[in-house]
């Protein structure tokens, strides 16, 4: 019994992974997803991991999506034991042959005003625009967080 009830859990927890995956170049995206916290949310995360396979750092400057109004690089710090987000305006930089995770508590993406509601969406998709580079096209999964669960 308690080996069918760890291969059950343990494939419901596989169902729930998402390997999305973008390669360009020598840049690859992956895990990128937008977690829905509410249905009338004004404003969601995204959070994604890039890695640079240059041997040239790189400069992310801004992130858009035609579905909505505007999308901000924020970074989450610490200080004095107050917590805030400060947003980036100059890019963020990722150096040569190294990779950036951006995460609950760091690095991510602010997005704001939607034009559509984001509920009828399992998938949108975001260009993220390089100093250095040609735009890249990133497929971002939707996660509900229902807290009622």
């Amino acid at each position: 019994m308690i080996k069918k009830n760890f291969i059950l859990i343990t494939l419901l927890l596989i169902t729930n992974i998402s390997y999305s995956e973008t390669k360009i170049g020598n840049i690859k995206i992956t895990d990128a997803y937008i977690l829905n916290s509410s249905p009338n949310a004004n404003m969601l995360g995204g959070y994604f991991k890039i890695e640079n396979l240059n041997n040239t750092k790189i400069n992310l400057m801004s992130v858009e999506c035609n579905l909505i109004k505007q999308v901000q690089i924020h970074k989450t710090e610490i200080e004095n034991n107050q917590m805030r987000m400060i947003k980036i305006n100059d890019g963020v930089t990722i150096g040569a042959n190294e990779s950036l995770e951006f995460k609950h508590g760091s690095y991510h993406l602010m997005l704001m005003g939607f034009k559509n509601d984001i509920n009828n969406f399992k998938k949108i998709e975001l260009l993220l625009n390089f100093e250095n580079l040609k735009a890249i096209k990133v497929v971002f999964d939707i996660k509900n967080l229902n807290i009622n669960q």
